[in-house]
């Protein structure tokens, strides 16, 4: 599946749940673009007011999320994984 259709599923969850509060989404290929901009059907979604950004580890945890998705390949996940890990996250 792509990561573009698996991003989509994982934020229509998590925009969808009652006990989620998203702080981050990030993207290299987006970056710098309204969410709504890049999945329309979240223009009117509450909580989905975000621009999308590039951002490292650092600055995902400086978010002060407690947990993050990845929808990455598996070699590009597994790394950024273990540096959010080394930083707090689940």
């Amino acid at each position: 599946m792509p990561a573009a259709t698996l991003a989509w599923k994982l934020l229509r969850l998590l925009l969808g749940h009652p006990g989620v509060e998203l702080t981050a989404v990030t993207s290299r290929q987006e970056a710098g673009k309204a969410l709504g901009d890049v999945f329309p059907r979240f223009r009117k979604v509450p909580g989905a007011d975000f621009d999308i950004h590039r951002a490292g580890p650092d600055a995902i945890a400086a978010t002060g999320a407690q947990a993050a998705f990845l929808a990455l390949p598996h070699g590009v996940a597994a790394e950024i994984a273990r540096a959010l890990l080394a930083r707090g996250l689940r």
